[in-house]
């Protein structure tokens, strides 16, 4: 692979200028132990097993922010297999070897691929200042067809990576002031970046204390559940069931947010306790009066655009929160007489769109809460019988559980 183009793209100012600010001139000294614990892993990595190579980097990048200086210092190893255990391990250690930046950009001109693949997913977990980095390499590969064209979707993984981390940053600050039209969920709004409204929350599966530095505080995202913007309170509770089952603190505030005017956020809330599963056992009554109210919806007849608009979301919201039952799995037992009485022959609308069949829905769920509703096989043997193609194959696949 030819490195003559990006050697062009690591020794530009901006980018050296870049690295300088951010890291200083030289890595810190690594304590005496983990140096030397480094240097024999780094030995190991000449093994001829391959699994001993890759358990090497592996524990070199147990030992975390403490190794990084010493993992840099051997990645002027002549031996590929040494280049390839220190670019592995940076990229497991992630933000906490953000000071080998620069090694990670010299490791996209390597010669090895393995080190340029590791180089790339380094490079992704180091959030803004990789940025100049990557999208140097992505223009440097457009240009020159020979410039790491074996890894065009690493490259792209590895940018697409950074700038979610980017994107989550500045947007701690914009939950957190709560005041800004970004969050209004106004999508026709082309000033909004669409990586802001659509992806940035979703994109924050970690904690605070997790591997992600740049995550929006949990404790902010539920505040931001209490917002009087739906668009807000609908994002926020997308980030919150991405942090499932982590933030089980989180379950009470998405009770709370059951009772939520919007449907919508109501649905979404459902998908969120769906993703605690078993933790969100205390929730049992609140979704169960939510499917209620969507059975009483499927029976009504509506008379205009708007009622039946408002009707289906009812259904929507309902399925969720079946949904979410099934995934509480036996905890939901109480759910199971509302769920027998969605199985009755009233519930049944094969013309119906499949997520706004209470009968469906209901068979599917008391599979998911297993022998706790065994109170309802004689309902469901029933519909082996009455009900129509889809609502039977479900309730055979119910019954197989």
């Amino acid at each position: 692979m030819s490195g003559k183009c990006l050697s062009r793209l690591i020794q530009s100012s901006a980018v050296l200028l870049m690295a300088c600010s951010a890291f200083g001139t030289g890595p810190a000294e690594p304590p005496p132990d983990t140096d030397t614990t480094v240097r024999a892993l780094i030995e190991k990595s000449n093994d001829v097993d391959a699994n001993v190579r890759r358990a090497a980097a592996n524990d070199a990048a147990k030992l975390g922010a403490p190794a990084v200086p010493s993992l840099i210092e051997a990645y002027n190893s002549p031996n590929e297999h040494a280049r390839v255990c220190v670019a592995r391990a940076l990229s497991i250690i992630g933000p906490d070897a953000k000071e080998a930046i620069v090694v990670l950009a010299l490791g996209l001109r390597d010669d090895e691929g393995w080190v340029v693949r590791y180089s790339l997913e380094g490079l992704g977990k180091m959030g803004p200042e990789s940025i100049p980095i990557l999208e140097g390499a992505r223009e440097f590969q457009r240009k020159e067809q020979d410039f790491l064209d074996l890894f065009p979707k690493e490259l792209e993984d590895a940018l697409a990576s950074a700038r979610s981390l980017k994107t989550a940053e500045t947007l701690d600050e914009l939950i957190a002031s709560l005041g800004t039209d970004e969050l209004t969920g106004n999508r026709d709004d082309t000033s909004v970046p669409a990586t802001t409204r659509d992806a940035s929350l979703e994109a924050n599966t970690t904690l605070e204390s997790g591997e992600n530095p740049y995550a929006v505080r949990t404790s902010t995202l539920i505040a931001a559940l209490k917002d009087t913007r739906e668009g807000v309170r609908i994002d926020a509770a997308k980030a919150l069931r991405s942090r499932a089952p982590q933030a089980k603190e989180t379950v009470s505030a998405l009770i709370e947010s059951l009772s939520d005017e919007s449907p919508e956020v109501q649905r979404i809330v459902c998908g969120a306790l769906a993703a605690f599963g078993p933790d969100s056992y205390v929730a049992v009554p609140n979704l169960v009066a939510l499917l209620n109210q969507s059975g009483e919806a499927f029976k009504q007849k509506p008379e205009s655009w708007e009622e039946d608009r408002a009707r289906a979301r009812k259904l929507e919201v309902g399925a969720a929160a079946a949904e979410a039952l099934e995934k509480i799995g036996p905890g939901a037992k109480d759910a199971v007489p509302v769920l027998m009485t969605l199985l009755a022959d009233e519930y049944a609308n094969p013309e119906e769109a499949e997520v706004y069949q209470p009968q469906l829905y209901a068979a599917k769920t008391l599979g998911g809460i297993g022998p706790e509703a065994a109170s309802a096989l004689p309902a469901l043997v029933h519909l082996l019988d009455t009900g129509d193609d889809e609502v039977q194959r479900q309730v055979a696949d119910t019954l197989g559980r």
